[in-house]
């Protein structure tokens, strides 16, 4: 089976080398373990953002939510350097692609936990999501 031009057997090798998984039992995260995993590697404080000291507390969200933008910008260019060689035949580039997704999906945690949208809440989004999809 293909897709993208990948074969199974090797996208099964790229996840089980690359998969994020949690380290008890090597299972798979939930959604929210994987948002305290990201949030917990990307701290918005002064010590990882040496302006924050300077802006008041109730800026502190604002700069978190253009930060977050600007990697979001990031991953849609590393996504674009995967994607656009494909028009001119180049094959794709799986662990960039992969980087790129995995990227996508930190940047849409970070910024649901500086929204205050909980895991719970986001996945209930995405139930909406998915029956707003499905009727139009």
């Amino acid at each position: 089976m293909k897709r993208l031009g990948i074969d199974a057997e090797a996208r099964f090798l790229f996840a089980l080398k690359f998969a994020t998984v949690a380290v008890e039992g090597r299972r798979p995260m939930d959604l929210c373990t994987l948002t305290d995993t990201v949030v917990r590697h990307w701290p918005f404080n002064a010590e990882h953002y040496p302006i924050l000291r300077h802006l008041p507390a109730e800026e502190h969200a604002h700069f978190s939510l253009g930060h977050i933008l600007d990697h979001q910008i990031k991953a849609c260019g590393k996504l674009a350097e995967v994607v656009e060689p494909l028009a001119h035949g180049a094959p794709i580039d799986d662990f960039r692609l992969h980087l790129a997704t995995r990227n996508f999906l930190a940047n849409t945690l970070r910024l649901a936990a500086v929204a205050g949208i909980t895991p719970d809440e986001l996945a209930a989004e995405m139930s909406v999501w998915a029956r707003e999809v499905r009727t139009t």
